[in-house]
């Protein structure tokens, strides 16, 4: 009796996965690059052409189609093959359709399609290309799912459909996302791989330039970085929006976006805007503890902006335009900026700009599912389509040296036509005595006891001549033609340039490099005005306009028993650094603050502070550089840019854990060449050059002064070299004292 150990129940599991992911992934979930698709959109193309369906015959009900798919080669959920069959004749999902739909088959605004008994479909043009040589030999053929019919392997075309109109997929470990492009384009690259084998990544993309997707838009990538992610099989491109400023009169103007990126419609565009325009961060009060809702900062934003920056904006859409067109208007609130910088603010609060993933990833003549660069994938597509042509030319050749061989034998007694009627009149099996008397096969003897008596005319004996001098040269033609490189390259470029001729239109999409915009430059957008901002010890900030001093503090705003921590003036634009006492740091944008008579702003409904308390605030710069330290002795220095943050939550700067009791006693903005003063409660004074102090970011620090058991710093200062600060009162260095100074050893310097 055998027995099952772990071990081969491991690699039973480990077997059967790996057969169920590859079947997915080749079965499935990814295309091939022989024709651009996976098995359902195959087998619908091909259940259409059975049912005889053309660009220029009438339209029938997509249920009939479905039907035939699920009966016959495709036996999944009817839902599954329509919704494929629905997006194959959408516009704004292909960029080129391979169905032309009759009836309501959805809209880029996310509506669904009709039901499948309502609408009507029939092929479009290229698909006609596509399935012209189905008959003609140029693909195998596969048997069904039950045995009982055959359907083609792949569907054979002169165009790379996996590069026209790409293709999306998720499988088991991998996915795809393979671009749209345009024809002209592809059929440049491919012409281009096919005179030079040995031509690189660079040279082909010079011909291909990008993706070029169905809904437009502008990709803001440089050609390098793009050239990288098809040379890779792998990266992500930036579409942004295309729009155009109208002007109006009295020197005021707004904004048409023309075209928006490929996963974005204008109906979701004004959803965002409603959602934000109404939304009202959560209240503390009546929350128990730890289940307080955080506010949403994305919404608060946006809120902020749209109030601030926008009067209007619709959708202008119209049902003349071309189906999947997305045309809107946005209003400013002031034309007195510029359009450029106001759009900068607008395609990234309102999400203009979305990620355009390149993932070459597909099965090809390999039969591996495996990510490829796009040389690799114009390369096998080429191999296939030799291949097809290869296969329909054979196919010919056969039908050819068939027909030869039957008009060979006609001729062969067209001069002895009465001795072969004497011989069926007079003989029972007449065959065997043709063959014999004439030296035929059986073919060709079968084919003269068919032949009809007006086909025995003279007329007939010159028609035969002249069809056989005709297939000669065919065979000819055709033998070369497989037997030449150079003839077979020179044909697949024919055929590709005379599909394309047919299919040829301007590029959608435009490739033009931009900045990258994200939502931390959206502050610039806003106005410049000067503000004064109070933080009160529990955290709440009371904003006015201006710059103003302490005599203007908002006092009456104060809830009771709370107090003034300190002010900053700053201005609404810019972003405020904010330093926790428990050395976390924080950032908020002043134009989410309120600017009303109440009670201010708290901290919490922007950040999540969790019990911190605000210690230091000051407005960011690029560059700036501050001393962190604390009661303890040691500190660090840090760069604005490592105290900026969108986290909510803020991130941890300076630890203070090491020490207990340990406090942060000074945050001081350090200048080139100064000194550090640092005095103790014993009365003892340190100075030494800041310079000397390094950069710890998310630590505590280094020492920068020795303390006895019960010894704490009491203060942290910095002066000019040659002077002393010690509680805030500056003094002149003695000659003597600077004399003991330049002795002293180098940690006290």
């Amino acid at each position: 009796m055998s027995t099952f150990t772990v071990t081969d129940l491991e690699n039973y599991i480990k077997e059967s996965y790996l057969s169920y992911s590859t079947m997915v992934l080749s079965g499935r979930a990814l295309s091939y690059v022989q024709d651009g698709m996976k098995p359902v959109h195959r087998h619908i193309l091909y259940a259409m052409s059975k049912l005889q369906m053309t660009a220029s015959s009438s339209y029938k009900k997509s249920a009939r189609v479905v039907g035939d798919v699920i009966g016959k080669y495709h036996p999944h959920g009817d839902a599954a093959v329509y919704d494929a069959m629905v997006r194959m004749a959408q516009p704004w999902s292909l960029r080129y359709p391979l169905i032309d739909g009759q009836g309501n088959f959805g809209s880029r605004d996310g509506d669904s399609a009709a039901a499948m008994r309502y609408t009507e479909v029939r092929t479009t043009p290229l698909t006609d290309t596509i399935l012209s040589e189905l008959n003609v030999g140029a693909v195998d053929y596969i048997p069904n799912y039950d045995g009982t019919l055959t359907t083609p392997r792949f569907l054979p075309g002169a165009l790379p459909i996996e590069l026209l109109n790409g293709s999306t997929g998720i499988a088991v470990g991998m996915a795809a996302d393979i671009p749209s492009h345009n024809v002209r384009d592809v059929a440049n690259a491919v012409t281009a791989f096919i005179k030079d084998n040995n031509i690189d990544n660079d040279g082909i993309m010079e011909q291909l330039k990008g993706p070029d997707l169905p809904t437009g838009g502008q990709i803001i990538n440089d050609q390098a970085t793009i050239n990288q992610a098809y040379k890779e099989g792998r990266g992500k491109l930036h579409v942004r929006a295309r729009w155009e400023v109208e002007k109006l009169s009295h020197g005021q103007w707004r904004i048409k976006i023309i075209e928006l990126p490929h996963d974005l419609s204008p109906s979701e565009v004004l959803a965002n805007v409603a959602t934000a325009s109404v939304y009202e961060p959560p209240k503390e009060k009546g929350k128990e503890k730890g289940k307080e809702k955080k506010p949403n900062q994305r919404l608060l934003d946006l809120k902020h902006y749209i109030k601030n920056n926008i009067d209007d904006i619709r959708d202008i859409t119209s049902a003349d335009d071309p189906p999947g067109s997305a045309k809107m208007i946005i209003e400013p609130k002031s034309s007195r900026q510029d359009p450029e910088e106001f759009m900068a603010g607008v395609v990234s609060m309102l999400g203009l700009q979305s990620t355009l993933k390149v993932n070459l990833t597909a099965v090809s003549i390999d039969k591996l599912p495996r990510q490829r660069g796009i040389k690799e994938i114009i390369s096998d597509w080429v191999e296939f389509r030799r291949e097809s042509i290869s296969n329909r030319t054979k196919t010919r050749l056969s039908k050819i040296a068939d027909r030869l061989e039957l008009i060979e034998g006609r001729l062969t007694i067209m001069d002895l036509i009465d001795e072969v009627i004497e011989i069926i009149r007079e003989h029972d099996e007449p065959k065997e005595v043709l063959m014999a008397r004439f030296d035929l096969n059986e073919r060709q003897a079968s084919d003269i006891l068919e032949i009809r008596l007006r086909e025995l005319r003279k007329l007939e004996e010159y028609k035969l001549k002249d069809e056989k001098e005709k297939l000669v040269k065919e065979q000819a033609e055709l033998e070369a033609l497989l037997s030449s490189t150079r003839k077979m390259n020179n044909q697949i470029t024919r055929e590709i340039e005379q599909a394309t001729k047919k299919f040829e239109d301007d590029r959608r999409t435009l490739i033009k490099e931009e900045k990258t915009i994200d939502s931390s430059s959206v502050v610039k957008t806003v106005q410049s005005d000067p503000i004064t901002l109070w933080f009160t010890n529990d955290n709440w900030v009371i904003a006015r306009k201006g710059h103003l001093d302490e005599n203007d503090a908002p006092n009456n705003s104060l809830k009771v028993g709370d107090s003034f921590n300190f002010s900053l003036q700053t201005k609404l634009d810019q972003q405020i650094l904010i330093l926790g006492t428990s050395g976390r740091a924080y950032t908020i944008q002043p134009s989410n603050l309120s600017f009303g008579r109440g009670n201010g702003t708290h901290l919490n409904t922007l950040i999540n502070l969790n019990g911190d308390k605000v210690y230091w605030a000051d407005t960011y710069a690029d560059g700036n550089e501050y001393l962190l330290a604390h009661n303890h002795g040691y500190g660090f220095i840090v760069a604005s840019e490592d105290l900026l943050t969108k986290q909510k939550a803020g991130k941890e700067c300076f630890k203070l854990t090491k020490f207990e009791g340990c406090e942060i006693s000074a945050v001081l903005p350090v200048g080139d060449g100064e000194m550090l003063n640092i005095w103790t409660d014993k009365n003892r004074y340190l100075q030494f050059c800041v310079d000397e102090v390094n950069s710890y970011p998310k630590s505590q620090g280094m020492r920068l002064v020795n303390l006895a058991a019960d010894e704490l710093v009491e203060g942290y200062a910095l002066s000019d070299r040659g002077t002393y600060s010690c509680n805030g009162v500056n003094k002149r260095f003695d000659e003597s004292y600077l004399k003991k100074r330049a002795a002293a050893p180098k940690k006290y310097k």
